[in-house]
């Protein structure tokens, strides 16, 4: 079964690693899964397909338009626009070439013209059309104006799609039948961490594109009533990344005198990574989704840190980690502080247990991208012997 994977994030951009991570194992899984896969790459100013060892360019940005940084926002959309058309207009010509059977196609959001246009083709030339829809709703990720859009151009896409992969509970989106999974990891790919121990110190690591629902302000906050006491075990909170919200956070960090116990180690990848997790006894995950309207969750990071053996907090509610998981430990889905003396009491209570390879095997067990995506294989072969 020949499937495409159509995903158009830039495989250049720190800010989309971990999507770019995602769409990179979901297709590595279908593979294992016996589907013969078509990955669509955007790096280096151009598009590539990879088949299996195969790749292979099929669009160039250079020499196309330029979008500046000075132009009208009218003129820039419209130069997106008009890439985003040429773009879906090669992709249906490859399809078509390649004989290919199923499209998997991640989010295009928001919904315009050109996008619903490419969907209305993939369903005349395709067997099976699977959409992805990673975070349903999304109403607060979208600007007012592209929420309008959005609303208004995903009505015609009932009767176009087949069914749409999501990990959030609705059973339809936009009127359509909706599979449920969860997000999956590939465990080989992280190192499991060394357990470094200090009596009188606990590190903290936040790993992420730094945005305002990943809720690290709550920590900053819940450090400065922790020092007020002048505690005996001092905490050191460090924060691995870039974003759209570091600058907030360093501000914070500065006016709430702290700067000696929040480090910002900017982006990491590899042995720098490995080394900062290796020193870390807790993981911080997302603390404010309660921000873009959610309570759960199943967010890559969690499982990152599950896969290379550190104990975590979080905030929302996740179906992979059951309440009686004892290396983590959830705080409110609100605006308060992080009480750290919790933390660390959290912490006390698991110490001296094996809890790297403990979570280790829990991952390989229970949150492989293997066994997620077979769920949307077995999906899609129902599908096609439906047809036939």
């Amino acid at each position: 079964m020949n499937l495409i994977f159509v995903a158009l994030d830039n495989r250049d951009d720190p800010t989309s690693i971990g999507p770019s991570l995602k769409i990179k194992q979901q297709c590595e899984a279908l593979e294992f899964n016996g589907i013969n896969v078509y990955e669509l790459i955007v790096k280096n100013k151009a598009i590539y397909i990879r088949n299996g060892e195969e790749i292979k360019k099929i669009y160039d940005f250079k020499n196309k338009s330029v979008i500046e940084g000075n132009e009208s926002i009218f003129l820039r959309k419209l130069k997106i626009l008009r890439r985003m058309k040429e773009i879906f207009d090669i992709l249906i010509d490859y399809i078509k070439s390649e004989k290919i059977e199923t499209a998997y196609v991640r989010n295009l959001l928001p919904w315009n013209y050109f996008a619903v246009k490419f969907i209305k083709k993939l369903r005349k030339i395709e067997k099976v059309v699977i959409l992805d829809v990673p975070t349903y709703p999304y109403d607060k990720e979208l600007s007012k104006i592209n929420l309008i859009l959005d609303s208004f151009y995903n009505k015609h896409l009932k009767g176009k799609i087949d069914f749409i992969v999501t990990t959030s509970d609705e059973s339809k989106i936009y009127g359509i039948k909706a599979i449920k999974i969860t997000n999956g990891i590939d465990v080989k790919r992280y190192k499991l961490k060394r357990k470094i121990e200090k009596e009188d110190e606990i590190n903290l690591i936040g790993v992420a594109n730094v945005s305002p629902w990943h809720g690290y302000d709550r920590v900053i906050r819940g450090l400065k009533e922790y020092y007020k006491d002048s505690p005996n075990v001092k905490v050191f909170f460090h924060i691995v990344g870039e974003g759209r919200g570091l600058n907030n956070l360093k501000a914070l960090t500065k006016n709430l005198g702290l700067t000696e116990y929040v480090i910002f180690h900017g982006y990491k990848t590899g042995e720098r990574l490995d080394e900062i997790f290796d020193i870390s006894n807790i993981a911080i995950g997302s603390l404010g989704l309660h921000r873009i309207g959610l309570l759960k969750s199943s967010t890559l990071k969690l499982r990152e840190y599950c896969a290379r053996g550190i104990p975590f907090i979080f905030s929302s509610t996740d179906e992979d980690f059951e309440e009686s998981f004892e290396f983590m430990f959830r705080v409110p889905s609100d605006e308060s502080p992080i009480n750290i003396k919790e933390i660390l009491n959290f912490y006390k209570h698991i110490k001296n247990k094996n809890y790297p390879s403990l979570m280790r095997s829990y991952a390989e067990r229970k949150l492989s991208w293997n066994n997620k995506m077979k769920k949307i294989v077995d999906e899609l072969k129902k599908v096609l012997d439906n047809m036939n």
